[in-house]
């Protein structure tokens, strides 16, 4: 069996394997039985929820179908990824599925597996249980036709306001419009509530999920419809979720557009200055801009840096006690609201901190100062070891000694297609696109005296 599991859970095109109503089916069986094996358990409490696309349904029937006649499963129907993360644990599920893709175009979609806590599968547990898997085939031909799982409780509306009622606690009025894009997404049916108690005026966008138009030139993936909102309705907020509800990117009053290091650190400042912010510690990713390191260091705050996926954000935010985390991509972790990226989460506090501060989040947003970078992608036919490239290195070393305005560079190879990515921060875009263009020529070398294909 190819691996599965990717940064983020299974995900891949509806229809083609892994993403197929017989895998969903023999897969739910042998996570079913993985589990009762490890929690020690005779029978399973299970809750699943998926975001908007059309075979969301399809798949969470089939998933349903492979479970055993006596699983007691809770269908959230449509719900955002944190939500079924909240319900796990709010309902003290054993196990929790999320069917999405995410921000992937309708035609894809996933399965994302939290246990017992809400968190998602530590990269240990997931090993094990993709072992589990591989060693255990098992056929449709295998299973009863008559399989039924008998307690399936609508759990819908209840799952929804278990989302919701989360912030009941949170008293603040935010008097400025604010225009909401949830993508066509799952959170089209949790989001618009929740702003609505703090909002006095609200504009929603992209609301009207059809199944196939989520994600679709909408979302924090495509942030050109949100900025021209903000614009015509003079807004003094963009917010923006992906179709499952987990990234977070914001529009500020200006049109200009925030990442998630820019909401990252108005949150940090925030928390430490409410002694809030547990160690004075920040967990981001490899890809976050050095820029919020160096903004954060000056107020006193210390970023610990993991690998790519909110995933492994939380986990090393356990480890480090920190209470916030997350990545550029918009993945924002609370750890007191969630053990996930939780987009509304995120949304809301940033809106408190502006009614607090009185100001604007263009201002807030000034006071992390993120270095120009710029992305280059290389295919390769074949992935030599970085670290054998000796001219890469002293080309690096030259960069780190001279004044040319390199910040930093970050070079991998992706873990799904034959490319090579390369990252490369600087003091300006010049600088940025220079050095870039420099390491790229370096590597195309690299890679041609060894006979490589490289493009």
């Amino acid at each position: 069996m190819p691996a599965l599991f990717g940064t983020d859970g299974i995900r891949g095109s509806f229809g083609k394997y892994p993403i197929t109503e017989q895998f969903f089916t023999q897969c739910a069986h042998l996570i079913e039985q993985f589990f009762k094996k490890i929690l020690k358990k005779s029978v399973l409490k299970i809750a699943i929820g998926r975001d908007t696309r059309e075979s969301g349904k399809v798949l969470q029937d089939a998933l349903i179908h492979g479970f055993s006649d006596d699983t007691c499963v809770l269908d959230c129907g449509i719900l955002p990824t944190p939500g079924v993360s909240v319900v796990v644990d709010h309902q003290k599920c054993d196990l929790g599925f999320a069917i999405t893709a995410s921000h992937n175009p309708y035609t894809d979609n996933g399965l994302k597996i939290f246990n017992s806590r809400g968190e998602k599968l530590s990269a240990d547990l997931e090993l094990q249980l993709e072992q589990f898997l591989a060693s255990n085939p098992l056929t449709i031909q295998d299973m009863s036709e008559d399989r039924h799982v008998h307690d399936v409780t609508d759990f819908q509306a209840q799952a929804r306001q278990i989302f919701i009622d989360r912030f009941d606690d949170i008293k603040f009025r935010f008097e400025l419009p604010v225009v909401l894009d949830t993508a066509n997404g799952a959170t089209t049916y949790t989001s618009p509530d929740i702003l609505q108690k703090y909002c006095k005026n609200l504009y929603i966008v992209s609301n009207h999920p059809d199944g196939r138009n989520i994600n679709f030139n909408c979302g924090s993936e495509h942030i050109e419809r949100l900025q021209t909102e903000v614009k015509n309705r003079h807004a003094h907020i963009g917010i923006a979720h992906d179709g499952d509800g987990d990234r977070l990117i914001m529009v500020d009053e200006n049109a200009r557009c925030l990442n998630g290091d820019q909401i990252i650190g108005i949150i940090a400042n925030y928390l430490k200055q409410k002694h809030l912010l547990t160690n004075n510690i920040v967990v981001v990713t490899k890809q976050s801009n050095c820029g919020l390191d160096e903004s954060l260091k000056k107020i006193g705050i210390h970023t610990v840096r993991t690998d790519v996926g909110d995933r492994n954000v939380y986990y090393n935010m356990v480890q480090c006690g920190s209470v916030l985390g997350g990545e550029e991509s918009g993945h924002i972790i609370l750890r007191k609201q969630a053990h996930t990226g939780d987009a509304i989460s995120a949304a809301i506090l940033v809106l408190k901190i502006i009614s607090e501060a009185g100001s604007s989040l263009s201002k807030l947003a000034n006071t992390i100062r993120l270095f120009p970078k710029k992305m280059v992608n290389l295919s390769v036919g074949t992935k030599i070891p970085i670290e054998e490239f000796t001219d890469l290195a002293r080309l690096l070393q030259n960069f780190e000694n001279s004044n040319y305005g390199y910040k930093r560079s970050l070079i991998r190879y992706s873990g799904t297609e034959n490319k090579l990515r390369i990252l490369v921060e600087a003091d300006t875009i010049t600088n940025a696109d220079n050095l870039s263009n420099r390491i790229r020529d370096c590597l195309i070398k690299e890679f041609e005296k060894r006979k490589i294909f490289v493009k």
